[in-house]
């Protein structure tokens, strides 16, 4: 509730002055009297409490620790959540990829009464690839004319991908190889990507182990014959960390390395 004051001044001007009767101190018998703002009760607002500007910055200031705590928890529980699918991808890609080698190599076989067995070092990737190529009965048959197990030609090799160092293996499967060459137009399929390097080591009969082997062109030891056994290593590119690539590595022995058929 409110009461309006009139006083009329010097200059003929009236002016009003409307005091709340909440006041009642302001009111002094018939007369208004205004005090001093500064430390009165009625005009600080009875009843009325709030916080200070520096109360308010300090719990923004708690309110963006806790905040800043809770992300960066997040966060990491999100890169191990990360970095163990990444993981798991390329530990099965390897998997696969090695468990793919070893049976095409356990079935290798005669062509002509002679082993048709050849590394030799990539052309396309360099030094830390290496393409291997030779007879097994390890055919994979993607038409209904076809069987699996049947006699083909195995060819691993790799090619680049988009990214400047990275490769990816391809696995070729060719039937009938005693047609010859195709041409040099070889139709793999992709079974390893994110490749940094592929080696093999050969040990032949007498335990001796051989970086290259060549049962077509190469040395009498070798000459129309399979290793003993074949080592075989496989790098994939680590994203985290270039300079430690995952490394797989495996062996294998070949059913018929150990004989040494007669040339025909």
């Amino acid at each position: 509730m409110y009461i309006n004051w009139n006083s009329t001044g010097s200059s003929g001007n009236n002016n009003t002055v409307m005091v709340s009767l909440a006041c009642p101190e302001l009111v002094e018998g018939n007369h208004v009297t205004l005090r001093q703002a500064q430390g009165d009760t009625c005009f600080r607002g009875k009843g009325i409490k709030g916080f200070t500007l520096l109360e308010i910055l300090i719990a923004v200031f708690i309110l963006a620790i806790v905040l800043s705590t809770v992300y960066a928890a997040y966060q990491g529980t999100f890169r191990i959540i990360a970095d163990t699918e990444r993981e798991s991808e390329i530990y099965g890609m390897a998997t696969s990829t090695m468990n793919r080698m070893l049976k095409d190599l356990g079935a290798v076989a005669m062509l002509n009464g002679a082993f048709r067995f050849v590394s030799r070092p990539s052309v396309a990737a360099g030094a830390d690839f290496a393409e291997l190529t030779f007879i097994s009965r390890a055919h994979l048959a993607f038409r209904e004319d076809e069987s699996s197990g049947a006699l083909a030609e195995i060819a691993y090799y790799v090619e680049q991908e988009g990214e400047e160092g990275s490769y990816r293996l391809l696995r070729s499967d060719r039937l009938n190889a005693e047609a010859g060459d195709d041409g040099g137009k070889r139709r793999g399929f992709v079974i390893c990507e994110g490749l940094s390097s592929l080696k093999f080591k050969f040990i032949d009969n007498a335990g001796k182990e051989h970086p290259a082997w060549d049962s077509v062109n190469g040395a009498e030891g070798e000459k129309n014959k399979a290793p003993a056994m074949v080592v075989l290593e496989l790098r994939l590119a680590n994203p985290q960390d270039k300079e430690r690539p995952y490394v797989f590595a495996t062996s294998v022995f070949l059913p018929g390395g150990t004989a040494v058929p007669v040339s025909p």
